[in-house]
C-alpha cells in the first residue's frame, strides 16, 4: 500500500502495456527500460492489418479499416439507447 514504508512498485503498475517499458528490481525499485523504449520508437506511426480479404487493394483495406470507428460509434449509440 502507499502508506507502507516500502510500497511494492509492481502492485501500482497494473497496465501490462506499460510494464514492458520498465525494469523492476526486487519488486520495489523501478526504472525505465530505455532499450524497449527505443525499439518501440522505431515503429511509431506504423500499424499492421491482417485480413483474409483477397479482392481489395491494400489501400482500400487500410481506408476501410480507418472508417471502422464510425460503425463502432453507431453501435455504442444504439446500445445506450436500448438500455
Amino acid at each position: 500500500t502507499l502508506s507502507s514504508s516500502k510500497p511494492l512498485t509492481k502492485k501500482f503498475i497494473t497496465n501490462r502495456a506499460y510494464k514492458k517499458y520498465l525494469s523492476i528490481q526486487d519488486k520495489v525499485q523501478c526504472s525505465l527500460n530505455h532499450k524497449a523504449i527505443e525499439k518501440e520508437a522505431k515503429r511509431d506511426g506504423f500499424f499492421g492489418i491482417i485480413t483474409n480479404v483477397k479482392d481489395m487493394k491494400a489501400g482500400e483495406i487500410v481506408s476501410n479499416y480507418k472508417e471502422l470507428w464510425r460503425i463502432e460509434d453507431a453501435f455504442g449509440e444504439m446500445k445506450g439507447y436500448l438500455k
